[in-house]
C-alpha cells in the first residue's frame, strides 16, 4: 500500500479537474450564448410582424375618404352629414368638437357608413362649436382602426 502511494502522482488529478472545469465553462458560455441569440431573434421578429401590420392598417386607411357635406347646430346639438367617398365600408367616425373658446370635445359614433352613403350624425353638445375634426374608422380582420391619415375638418358651423 505504500508502494501505491509512492506512485501517487496528484498532478494528474488536477489536470483532469482543469479539463472537466474548462468542458463546463464552454458548456455555459454556449448555452448563455443561444439565449442571447434566441432572444435577439424573437424581439427582432415581434417587431418585424408589427411594423407589418401597421404598414397593412396604414394601406387600408389608403382606401377610406369621407367628406363632411353640411353641418348645422341648435343650443343642445350638432347635425353633420358624413359622405363615404372611397372603396371601403366604415365602420364610425370618431367626432372632435372644438368650441368658441378652444375647448375640444370627442365623439365616437359607431353606424355603418357603405360606400358613396351620405349619413346625418347627430350629437350631442355642449356650447357653441366653431370647428368639426372626423376621423373614419374601419375594421380589417375585427382590428378596429382609427385612419387619421384620412381626417377631414369643417369650419365657421351655423345654426340651424
Amino acid at each position: 500500500m505504500i508502494d501505491k502511494m509512492k506512485n501517487f502522482n496528484p498532478s494528474i488529478g488536477k489536470k483532469a479537474m482543469e479539463i472537466w472545469i474548462s468542458w463546463l465553462l464552454i458548456i455555459a458560455l454556449t448555452v448563455s450564448l443561444g439565449a442571447v441569440v434566441y432572444s435577439w431573434v424573437r424581439s427582432y421578429s415581434t417587431s418585424t410582424s408589427e411594423d407589418i401590420e401597421l404598414r397593412n392598417q396604414e394601406a387600408s386607411c389608403d382606401s377610406v375618404a369621407i367628406v363632411l357635406t353640411n353641418a348645422c347646430q341648435t343650443t343642445t346639438r350638432l347635425y353633420v352629414d358624413v359622405e363615404n367617398k372611397k372603396d371601403l365600408k366604415i365602420q364610425g367616425v370618431l367626432f372632435n368638437t372644438i368650441d368658441i373658446y378652444g375647448n375640444s370635445d370627442n365623439r365616437e359614433i359607431n353606424r355603418t357608413l357603405n360606400v358613396g352613403q351620405t349619413l346625418r350624425f347627430d350629437i350631442i353638445k355642449q356650447g357653441t362649436i366653431k370647428k368639426i375634426e372626423a376621423v373614419p374608422i374601419i375594421k380589417v380582420d375585427n382590428t378596429i382602426i382609427y385612419c387619421t391619415s384620412s381626417q377631414t375638418s369643417l369650419e365657421n358651423i351655423r345654426y340651424c
